[in-house]
Protein backbone atom coordinates (compact mmCIF):
# COMPACT_ATOMS: atom_id res chain seq x y z
CA UNK A 1 0.00 0.00 0.00
CA UNK A 2 2.93 2.33 0.45
CA UNK A 3 3.48 2.43 -3.35
CA UNK A 4 -0.19 2.97 -4.16
CA UNK A 5 -0.98 6.29 -5.87
CA UNK A 6 -4.54 7.59 -6.15
CA UNK A 7 -5.08 9.23 -9.55
CA UNK A 8 -8.79 10.03 -9.34
CA UNK A 9 -11.00 10.09 -6.27
CA UNK A 10 -14.67 10.65 -5.40
CA UNK A 11 -16.52 11.23 -2.15
CA UNK A 12 -16.81 7.50 -1.40
CA UNK A 13 -13.18 6.65 -2.18
CA UNK A 14 -10.65 6.28 -5.00
CA UNK A 15 -11.88 5.58 -8.53
CA UNK A 16 -8.56 5.17 -10.34
CA UNK A 17 -5.30 4.19 -8.63
CA UNK A 18 -1.91 2.84 -9.62
CA UNK A 19 0.40 0.38 -7.90
CA UNK A 20 3.42 -1.67 -8.92
CA UNK A 21 1.20 -4.03 -10.95
CA UNK A 22 -0.58 -1.38 -13.03
CA UNK A 23 -3.82 0.60 -12.95
CA UNK A 24 -6.67 -0.27 -10.59
CA UNK A 25 -10.21 0.83 -11.57
CA UNK A 26 -12.99 0.67 -8.99
CA UNK A 27 -16.44 0.21 -10.51
CA UNK A 28 -19.74 1.11 -8.90
CA UNK A 29 -22.23 -1.57 -7.86
CA UNK A 30 -24.55 -0.42 -10.66
CA UNK A 31 -21.86 -0.90 -13.31
CA UNK A 32 -20.92 -4.32 -11.94
CA UNK A 33 -24.58 -5.37 -12.01
CA UNK A 34 -24.91 -4.11 -15.59
CA UNK A 35 -21.80 -6.08 -16.65
CA UNK A 36 -23.19 -9.21 -15.00
CA UNK A 37 -26.42 -8.74 -16.95
CA UNK A 38 -24.73 -8.18 -20.32
CA UNK A 39 -21.85 -10.66 -20.25
CA UNK A 40 -24.00 -13.78 -20.80
CA UNK A 41 -25.29 -12.23 -24.05
CA UNK A 42 -21.80 -12.21 -25.59
CA UNK A 43 -21.16 -15.01 -28.12
CA UNK A 44 -19.37 -17.95 -26.58
CA UNK A 45 -19.93 -16.71 -23.03
CA UNK A 46 -20.85 -19.29 -20.45
CA UNK A 47 -24.35 -18.78 -19.05
CA UNK A 48 -24.40 -17.07 -15.69
CA UNK A 49 -25.69 -19.13 -12.78
CA UNK A 50 -29.25 -18.23 -11.83
CA UNK A 51 -29.56 -15.70 -9.02
CA UNK A 52 -30.81 -17.20 -5.78
CA UNK A 53 -34.50 -16.70 -5.30
CA UNK A 54 -35.37 -14.08 -2.72
CA UNK A 55 -37.30 -15.47 0.22
CA UNK A 56 -40.97 -14.55 0.20
CA UNK A 57 -42.23 -12.26 2.95
CA UNK A 58 -44.40 -14.21 5.41
CA UNK A 59 -46.94 -12.17 7.42
CA UNK A 60 -46.81 -12.80 11.17
CA UNK A 61 -48.79 -11.82 14.24
CA UNK A 62 -47.30 -8.72 15.91
CA UNK A 63 -47.38 -10.59 19.23
CA UNK A 64 -44.10 -12.22 18.18
CA UNK A 65 -42.42 -8.90 18.99
CA UNK A 66 -43.40 -9.06 22.63
CA UNK A 67 -44.61 -5.99 24.48
CA UNK A 68 -43.71 -3.59 21.67
CA UNK A 69 -45.95 -1.03 19.95
CA UNK A 70 -45.42 -2.67 16.55
CA UNK A 71 -47.49 -3.81 13.59
CA UNK A 72 -47.26 -5.02 9.98
CA UNK A 73 -44.80 -7.81 10.86
CA UNK A 74 -43.31 -10.01 8.16
CA UNK A 75 -40.52 -12.55 8.10
CA UNK A 76 -38.14 -12.64 5.15
CA UNK A 77 -35.24 -15.03 5.46
CA UNK A 78 -33.53 -14.52 8.80
CA UNK A 79 -35.10 -11.13 9.47
CA UNK A 80 -38.32 -9.91 11.00
CA UNK A 81 -39.41 -6.59 9.45
CA UNK A 82 -42.06 -4.48 11.14
CA UNK A 83 -43.33 -0.98 11.75
CA UNK A 84 -43.11 0.27 15.33
CA UNK A 85 -43.07 3.28 17.59
CA UNK A 86 -39.93 2.90 19.70
CA UNK A 87 -37.91 5.21 21.98
CA UNK A 88 -36.02 7.97 20.19
CA UNK A 89 -36.71 10.85 17.84
CA UNK A 90 -37.65 8.68 14.86
CA UNK A 91 -41.35 8.28 15.50
CA UNK A 92 -43.08 5.38 13.76
CA UNK A 93 -40.87 3.70 11.14
CA UNK A 94 -39.72 0.32 9.84
CA UNK A 95 -37.37 -1.82 11.95
CA UNK A 96 -35.58 -5.14 11.65
CA UNK A 97 -34.88 -7.89 14.14
CA UNK A 98 -32.62 -10.83 13.35
CA UNK A 99 -33.79 -14.32 14.15
CA UNK A 100 -30.66 -14.92 16.25
CA UNK A 101 -31.48 -12.32 18.93
CA UNK A 102 -33.85 -9.73 20.35
CA UNK A 103 -31.87 -6.60 19.43
CA UNK A 104 -33.58 -4.34 16.89
CA UNK A 105 -32.21 -1.93 14.33
CA UNK A 106 -33.73 0.64 12.01
CA UNK A 107 -34.43 -0.33 8.41
CA UNK A 108 -32.34 2.21 6.54
CA UNK A 109 -31.30 3.08 2.98
CA UNK A 110 -27.76 2.90 1.67
CA UNK A 111 -24.66 1.15 3.03
CA UNK A 112 -23.82 0.24 6.61
CA UNK A 113 -21.53 3.08 7.67
CA UNK A 114 -18.78 2.32 10.18
CA UNK A 115 -17.24 4.74 12.65
CA UNK A 116 -14.05 3.16 13.94
CA UNK A 117 -11.59 4.62 16.42
CA UNK A 118 -8.02 3.69 17.25
CA UNK A 119 -7.41 5.43 20.54
CA UNK A 120 -6.87 5.11 24.25
CA UNK A 121 -9.42 4.35 26.92
CA UNK A 122 -10.49 7.96 27.41
CA UNK A 123 -12.30 8.05 24.07
CA UNK A 124 -14.17 4.81 24.64
CA UNK A 125 -14.88 5.44 28.35
CA UNK A 126 -16.22 8.94 27.78
CA UNK A 127 -19.79 9.16 29.12
CA UNK A 128 -22.35 8.85 26.34
CA UNK A 129 -26.03 9.37 27.07
CA UNK A 130 -28.93 7.69 25.33
CA UNK A 131 -28.78 8.86 21.69
CA UNK A 132 -31.78 10.41 19.95
CA UNK A 133 -31.70 7.63 17.35
CA UNK A 134 -30.70 4.51 19.31
CA UNK A 135 -31.70 2.00 16.64
CA UNK A 136 -29.47 3.64 14.02
CA UNK A 137 -26.29 3.05 16.07
CA UNK A 138 -24.97 -0.40 16.90
CA UNK A 139 -21.71 -2.06 17.84
CA UNK A 140 -19.37 -4.25 15.80
CA UNK A 141 -16.32 -4.10 18.07
CA UNK A 142 -13.82 -7.01 18.07
CA UNK A 143 -15.40 -9.96 19.88
CA UNK A 144 -13.36 -10.88 22.94
CA UNK A 145 -14.56 -14.46 23.57
CA UNK A 146 -12.49 -16.70 21.28
CA UNK A 147 -14.62 -19.75 22.15
CA UNK A 148 -17.87 -18.27 20.82
CA UNK A 149 -18.98 -16.98 17.46
CA UNK A 150 -19.72 -13.26 17.67
CA UNK A 151 -23.33 -12.14 17.27
CA UNK A 152 -24.23 -10.33 14.09
CA UNK A 153 -24.13 -7.02 15.95
CA UNK A 154 -24.18 -5.69 19.49
CA UNK A 155 -26.95 -3.57 20.88
CA UNK A 156 -25.33 -0.25 21.70
CA UNK A 157 -24.89 0.07 25.43
CA UNK A 158 -21.83 2.29 25.44
CA UNK A 159 -19.42 3.39 22.72
CA UNK A 160 -18.11 6.69 24.05
CA UNK A 161 -17.33 9.49 21.63
CA UNK A 162 -17.83 7.20 18.61
CA UNK A 163 -21.52 6.86 19.52
CA UNK A 164 -21.73 10.61 20.20
CA UNK A 165 -20.27 11.27 16.73
CA UNK A 166 -22.84 8.99 15.07
CA UNK A 167 -25.61 10.66 17.08
CA UNK A 168 -24.43 14.14 16.06
CA UNK A 169 -24.42 13.16 12.37
CA UNK A 170 -27.91 11.64 12.67
CA UNK A 171 -29.27 14.68 14.51
CA UNK A 172 -28.00 17.06 11.82
CA UNK A 173 -29.38 14.87 9.01
CA UNK A 174 -32.76 14.56 10.75
CA UNK A 175 -33.00 18.34 11.15
CA UNK A 176 -32.37 18.73 7.39
CA UNK A 177 -34.88 15.96 6.44
CA UNK A 178 -32.10 13.83 4.97
CA UNK A 179 -31.81 10.05 4.95
CA UNK A 180 -30.83 8.48 8.27
CA UNK A 181 -28.19 5.76 7.76
CA UNK A 182 -27.19 2.84 9.97
CA UNK A 183 -23.92 3.36 11.87
CA UNK A 184 -21.73 0.57 13.24
CA UNK A 185 -19.27 1.71 15.93
CA UNK A 186 -16.12 -0.12 17.01
CA UNK A 187 -13.42 1.10 19.40
CA UNK A 188 -10.01 -0.40 18.56
CA UNK A 189 -7.39 -0.26 21.33
CA UNK A 190 -3.92 1.09 20.57
CA UNK A 191 -1.59 -1.85 19.91
CA UNK A 192 1.56 -2.80 18.01
CA UNK A 193 -0.61 -4.70 15.53
CA UNK A 194 -3.98 -4.14 13.84
CA UNK A 195 -5.54 -7.56 14.42
CA UNK A 196 -8.44 -5.98 16.39
CA UNK A 197 -9.14 -3.68 13.43
CA UNK A 198 -9.27 -6.70 11.11
CA UNK A 199 -11.68 -8.46 13.50
CA UNK A 200 -13.96 -5.41 13.59
CA UNK A 201 -13.96 -5.26 9.78
CA UNK A 202 -14.96 -8.92 9.59
CA UNK A 203 -17.98 -8.22 11.81
CA UNK A 204 -18.85 -5.13 9.76
CA UNK A 205 -18.77 -6.98 6.42
CA UNK A 206 -20.76 -9.90 7.89
CA UNK A 207 -23.48 -7.51 9.09
CA UNK A 208 -23.59 -5.70 5.74
CA UNK A 209 -23.85 -9.03 3.87
CA UNK A 210 -26.70 -10.19 6.14
CA UNK A 211 -28.56 -6.95 5.39
CA UNK A 212 -27.74 -7.21 1.67
CA UNK A 213 -25.93 -3.89 1.89
CA UNK A 214 -22.45 -2.64 1.14
CA UNK A 215 -20.08 -1.82 4.02
CA UNK A 216 -18.57 1.66 4.08
CA UNK A 217 -16.11 3.28 6.45
CA UNK A 218 -17.51 6.71 7.32
CA UNK A 219 -14.42 7.59 9.36
CA UNK A 220 -11.51 6.20 11.31
CA UNK A 221 -10.84 8.43 14.32
CA UNK A 222 -7.17 8.19 15.25
CA UNK A 223 -5.84 9.66 18.48
CA UNK A 224 -2.09 10.28 18.63
CA UNK A 225 -0.56 10.19 22.11
CA UNK A 226 2.84 11.15 23.52
CA UNK A 227 2.86 7.62 24.98
CA UNK A 228 3.47 6.34 21.44
CA UNK A 229 6.79 8.18 21.14
CA UNK A 230 9.62 5.64 21.30
CA UNK A 231 12.71 6.33 23.45
CA UNK A 232 15.16 8.57 21.58
CA UNK A 233 12.67 9.25 18.77
CA UNK A 234 12.59 12.75 17.26
CA UNK A 235 9.76 14.49 15.39
CA UNK A 236 10.95 13.23 11.98
CA UNK A 237 11.06 9.66 13.27
CA UNK A 238 7.63 9.99 14.86
CA UNK A 239 6.22 11.41 11.62
CA UNK A 240 7.57 8.39 9.73
CA UNK A 241 6.10 6.06 12.36
CA UNK A 242 2.69 7.70 11.96
CA UNK A 243 2.86 7.35 8.17
CA UNK A 244 3.75 3.68 8.59
CA UNK A 245 0.74 3.24 10.88
CA UNK A 246 -1.55 4.83 8.29
CA UNK A 247 -0.06 2.54 5.62
CA UNK A 248 -0.88 -0.47 7.82
CA UNK A 249 -4.44 0.76 8.34
CA UNK A 250 -4.91 1.18 4.58
CA UNK A 251 -3.47 -2.30 3.97
CA UNK A 252 -5.86 -3.81 6.54
CA UNK A 253 -8.81 -2.11 4.85
CA UNK A 254 -7.66 -3.33 1.44
CA UNK A 255 -7.37 -6.86 2.81
CA UNK A 256 -11.05 -6.62 3.79
CA UNK A 257 -11.97 -5.41 0.30
CA UNK A 258 -12.57 -1.83 1.45
CA UNK A 259 -11.16 1.39 -0.01
CA UNK A 260 -9.02 3.83 2.02
CA UNK A 261 -11.07 5.66 4.64
CA UNK A 262 -11.15 9.28 5.77
CA UNK A 263 -9.01 9.72 8.88
CA UNK A 264 -9.91 12.18 11.62
CA UNK A 265 -6.72 12.71 13.62
CA UNK A 266 -6.58 14.23 17.12
CA UNK A 267 -3.72 14.85 19.55
CA UNK A 268 -4.51 12.98 22.78
CA UNK A 269 -3.16 15.25 25.52
CA UNK A 270 -3.50 12.61 28.24
CA UNK A 271 -4.89 12.95 31.74
CA UNK A 272 -5.12 16.09 33.84
CA UNK A 273 -2.25 14.86 36.02
CA UNK A 274 0.27 15.63 33.24
CA UNK A 275 2.69 13.83 30.92
CA UNK A 276 6.36 13.75 29.92
CA UNK A 277 7.08 17.21 28.36
CA UNK A 278 9.83 15.90 26.07
CA UNK A 279 7.64 13.18 24.58
CA UNK A 280 4.78 15.66 24.37
CA UNK A 281 6.89 18.04 22.27
CA UNK A 282 7.94 15.23 19.89
CA UNK A 283 4.36 13.96 19.53
CA UNK A 284 2.92 17.43 18.87
CA UNK A 285 5.59 18.36 16.32
CA UNK A 286 5.38 14.96 14.60
CA UNK A 287 1.59 15.22 14.32
CA UNK A 288 1.95 18.74 12.95
CA UNK A 289 4.20 17.33 10.21
CA UNK A 290 1.69 14.57 9.49
CA UNK A 291 -1.09 17.12 9.08
CA UNK A 292 1.05 19.10 6.62
CA UNK A 293 2.59 16.05 4.87
CA UNK A 294 0.10 13.15 5.08
CA UNK A 295 1.43 11.25 2.07
CA UNK A 296 -1.35 9.45 0.12
CA UNK A 297 -3.71 9.38 3.10
CA UNK A 298 -6.95 11.32 3.55
CA UNK A 299 -6.11 13.06 6.85
CA UNK A 300 -8.23 15.73 8.52
CA UNK A 301 -6.82 17.30 11.68
CA UNK A 302 -9.49 17.97 14.30
CA UNK A 303 -7.09 19.47 16.86
CA UNK A 304 -6.38 18.16 20.36
CA UNK A 305 -8.11 17.12 23.57
CA UNK A 306 -6.52 20.02 25.48
CA UNK A 307 -9.84 21.82 25.98
CA UNK A 308 -11.81 18.74 27.10
CA UNK A 309 -12.54 18.93 30.83
CA UNK A 310 -12.04 15.64 32.69
CA UNK A 311 -13.35 14.02 35.84
CA UNK A 312 -11.07 12.93 38.67
CA UNK A 313 -10.29 9.68 36.81
CA UNK A 314 -9.18 11.53 33.68
CA UNK A 315 -12.25 10.68 31.61
CA UNK A 316 -13.89 13.44 29.51
CA UNK A 317 -16.89 15.05 31.14
CA UNK A 318 -20.23 14.73 29.24
CA UNK A 319 -20.21 18.23 27.70
CA UNK A 320 -16.57 17.79 26.64
CA UNK A 321 -17.33 14.46 24.93
CA UNK A 322 -20.29 15.99 23.08
CA UNK A 323 -18.12 18.95 21.98
CA UNK A 324 -15.49 16.61 20.53
CA UNK A 325 -18.16 14.59 18.71
CA UNK A 326 -19.78 17.73 17.29
CA UNK A 327 -16.40 18.97 16.09
CA UNK A 328 -15.75 15.67 14.29
CA UNK A 329 -19.25 15.69 12.78
CA UNK A 330 -18.58 19.12 11.26
CA UNK A 331 -15.25 17.86 9.89
CA UNK A 332 -16.89 14.86 8.22
CA UNK A 333 -19.71 16.90 6.72
CA UNK A 334 -17.26 19.49 5.38
CA UNK A 335 -15.22 16.71 3.80
CA UNK A 336 -18.36 15.22 2.22
CA UNK A 337 -19.15 18.66 0.77
CA UNK A 338 -15.56 18.91 -0.54
CA UNK A 339 -14.93 21.92 1.69
CA UNK A 340 -11.65 22.65 3.48
CA UNK A 341 -11.56 21.83 7.17
CA UNK A 342 -8.68 21.77 9.64
CA UNK A 343 -7.69 22.98 13.05
CA UNK A 344 -5.12 25.83 12.84
CA UNK A 345 -1.60 24.42 12.43
CA UNK A 346 1.64 26.29 13.11
CA UNK A 347 3.69 25.95 9.91
CA UNK A 348 6.61 28.40 10.21
CA UNK A 349 8.20 30.73 12.76
CA UNK A 350 10.48 33.43 11.36
CA UNK A 351 12.23 36.54 12.62
CA UNK A 352 10.48 39.77 11.68
CA UNK A 353 13.08 42.14 13.10
CA UNK A 354 15.55 41.84 15.98
CA UNK A 355 12.80 41.64 18.63
CA UNK A 356 9.77 40.34 16.74
CA UNK A 357 8.76 36.86 15.65
CA UNK A 358 6.10 36.02 13.09
CA UNK A 359 4.27 32.69 13.43
CA UNK A 360 2.45 31.57 10.28
CA UNK A 361 -0.52 29.21 10.61
CA UNK A 362 -2.41 27.05 8.17
CA UNK A 363 -5.99 28.03 8.96
CA UNK A 364 -9.19 28.18 6.94
CA UNK A 365 -10.58 31.08 8.99
CA UNK A 366 -9.06 34.18 10.65
CA UNK A 367 -7.29 33.58 13.96
CA UNK A 368 -8.47 35.04 17.26
CA UNK A 369 -7.38 34.92 20.90
CA UNK A 370 -10.23 33.60 23.00
CA UNK A 371 -11.16 36.31 25.49
CA UNK A 372 -12.54 33.81 28.01
CA UNK A 373 -9.28 31.78 27.99
CA UNK A 374 -10.95 28.57 29.26
CA UNK A 375 -7.66 26.67 29.46
CA UNK A 376 -5.92 29.33 31.57
CA UNK A 377 -3.18 30.12 29.05
CA UNK A 378 -2.57 33.61 30.44
CA UNK A 379 -1.68 36.89 28.71
CA UNK A 380 0.73 35.22 26.25
CA UNK A 381 -2.00 32.80 25.05
CA UNK A 382 0.23 29.77 25.60
CA UNK A 383 3.27 30.91 23.59
CA UNK A 384 6.74 30.51 25.09
CA UNK A 385 10.39 30.32 24.02
CA UNK A 386 12.66 27.33 24.61
CA UNK A 387 16.40 27.20 23.90
CA UNK A 388 16.69 31.01 23.86
CA UNK A 389 19.44 32.89 25.77
CA UNK A 390 18.70 33.22 29.47
CA UNK A 391 16.41 36.16 30.19
CA UNK A 392 15.02 36.39 26.66
CA UNK A 393 11.24 35.98 26.74
CA UNK A 394 8.02 36.89 24.98
CA UNK A 395 6.38 40.08 26.26
CA UNK A 396 3.39 40.40 23.92
CA UNK A 397 1.32 38.57 21.32
CA UNK A 398 -1.07 39.90 18.68
CA UNK A 399 -2.77 38.82 15.46
CA UNK A 400 -0.91 40.31 12.49
CA UNK A 401 -3.11 43.16 11.16
CA UNK A 402 -1.81 42.46 7.65
CA UNK A 403 -2.44 38.70 7.81
CA UNK A 404 -5.23 37.27 10.01
CA UNK A 405 -3.56 33.84 9.85
CA UNK A 406 -0.31 34.97 11.45
CA UNK A 407 0.67 35.87 15.02
CA UNK A 408 3.24 38.55 15.90
CA UNK A 409 5.28 37.96 19.07
CA UNK A 410 7.28 40.74 20.74
CA UNK A 411 10.50 39.88 22.64
CA UNK A 412 12.18 41.78 25.46
CA UNK A 413 15.64 41.43 23.88
CA UNK A 414 17.36 40.66 20.58
CA UNK A 415 17.32 36.98 19.64
CA UNK A 416 20.67 36.00 18.10
CA UNK A 417 20.44 34.04 14.88
CA UNK A 418 22.92 31.57 16.29
CA UNK A 419 20.61 30.68 19.18
CA UNK A 420 18.92 27.24 18.72
CA UNK A 421 15.60 28.68 19.87
CA UNK A 422 12.14 27.22 19.41
CA UNK A 423 8.65 28.65 19.71
CA UNK A 424 6.37 26.46 21.83
CA UNK A 425 2.61 26.74 21.72
CA UNK A 426 0.41 25.12 24.39
CA UNK A 427 3.06 22.71 25.56
CA UNK A 428 2.05 20.94 28.81
CA UNK A 429 2.72 22.67 32.09
CA UNK A 430 2.31 21.72 35.73
CA UNK A 431 -0.90 19.84 36.55
CA UNK A 432 -3.79 21.92 37.87
CA UNK A 433 -6.18 19.61 39.77
CA UNK A 434 -8.76 22.40 40.13
CA UNK A 435 -9.23 22.83 36.38
CA UNK A 436 -9.16 19.10 35.54
CA UNK A 437 -7.75 19.91 32.10
CA UNK A 438 -4.77 18.12 30.51
CA UNK A 439 -2.57 21.21 31.06
CA UNK A 440 -1.77 21.99 27.40
CA UNK A 441 -3.05 25.54 27.82
CA UNK A 442 -3.54 27.71 24.72
CA UNK A 443 -5.96 30.51 23.86
CA UNK A 444 -5.55 30.61 20.06
CA UNK A 445 -8.32 29.41 17.76
CA UNK A 446 -9.99 30.50 14.55
CA UNK A 447 -13.28 32.41 14.49
CA UNK A 448 -15.39 29.37 13.52
CA UNK A 449 -17.88 28.35 16.18
CA UNK A 450 -20.73 25.93 16.71
CA UNK A 451 -22.53 24.29 19.61
CA UNK A 452 -23.61 20.84 20.74
CA UNK A 453 -27.19 19.62 20.90
CA UNK A 454 -27.23 20.73 24.55
CA UNK A 455 -26.05 24.25 23.71
CA UNK A 456 -22.41 23.88 24.86
CA UNK A 457 -19.92 25.88 22.74
CA UNK A 458 -17.70 24.14 20.18
CA UNK A 459 -14.48 25.82 19.03
CA UNK A 460 -11.67 24.92 16.63
CA UNK A 461 -8.53 25.38 18.75
CA UNK A 462 -5.01 25.59 17.31
CA UNK A 463 -2.93 22.43 17.52
CA UNK A 464 -0.29 22.46 20.30
CA UNK A 465 3.17 22.26 18.78
CA UNK A 466 6.80 23.34 18.88
CA UNK A 467 8.70 24.78 15.91
CA UNK A 468 12.28 25.87 15.27
CA UNK A 469 12.64 29.64 14.80
CA UNK A 470 14.05 30.34 11.34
Amino acid sequence: MGNRTILLSAENGPILAADETGLVLRLSDRVVADLARRLPALSGAEPAPPAPAEAAAIPLDAAILGDVDGWDVTRQGDWLAFTARLPGADGARRYLRHASGAAMLAQTPGPVQAILSIAGGRRFNAPSGAPDFPFHILGTAPFEDADEDPPLFDRLRHAGIDADLAAALLRRRHADFRALPLFACAAIPRADHLAPLGAALIRLTALAAALNKAPRIAAICLEVSPEEVAPGQDADGFHRALLAQLDSIAATLAGAGLPPAPLLVTLDCGGWWGCDPDRARVAAEGLCRLALCPGPHDVTLTGSTAALAQDRLGQPQPDAALAQAELEAHALEARAARADWTAPILCLVERDGPRTLRALFKSIAPLVFDAEDPMGAGPLAGFALSGAPQGTRITGVAIDPQDPRAVLLTLNADLPRTAPARLDYAMPGAPDPDRHLPGWAGALRDDWRSETGTGAPVRRWALPTSQVIR
